[in-house]
């Protein structure tokens, strides 16, 4: 079993709160472009699907960008990872999420931490390990799983 146990911190901590702004960010540009062109050359003015294009947004815009206190943060962020039999686990005071290592897309090696990105469907950005929260097993035998998929993003210090 290889465990990563405790809250991720420092450049672990803001790459996890930084990606869903990102996702949420072209989700709005997606749907104000589809809003726009269908009230361009939507015959009727009046349609209720026209309105959710161009509300809908605004929803989005509230739940990430309102500024949330630091506890509720807090309980966001994972704070343990595992592999055991070949399925990772991921926690974080709210929630639990799995997938199977052999869903992997990549892992990504930003030198304090591990990214694992897996193909759209199963896609979840909570799946980061710092390696200095490492509790059971060893990163070579971490990286042992991930055989083939690892791509180095900065030089390990």
């Amino acid at each position: 079993m290889i465990e990563f146990k405790g809250y991720i911190s420092g450049k672990a901590e803001k790459h996890f709160f930084k990606v869903p702004i990102i996702y949420t960010v072209v989700l709005i540009t997606l749907y104000l472009v589809v809003g726009l062109l269908a009230l361009l050359f939507s015959p009727v003015s009046d349609s209720i699907v026209l309105k959710a294009c161009l509300i809908l947004p605004l929803f989005l815009v509230a739940d990430v960008l309102v500024v949330q206190n630091k506890k509720k943060r807090r309980s966001y962020l994972t704070n343990t990872v595992f592999v055991e039999n070949g399925c990772m686990v991921c926690k974080s005071d709210k929630e639990t999420t799995q997938r199977l290592i052999s869903d992997a897309r990549a892992l990504y090696d930003y030198g304090a931490y591990y990214k694992i990105a897996f193909p759209f469907l199963k896609s979840s950005f909570k799946f980061i390990c710092q390696k200095d929260l490492l509790t059971q097993g060893t990163l070579e035998d971490f990286e042992k799983l991930f055989e083939g998929k690892i791509v180095r993003k900065c030089q390990q210090t």
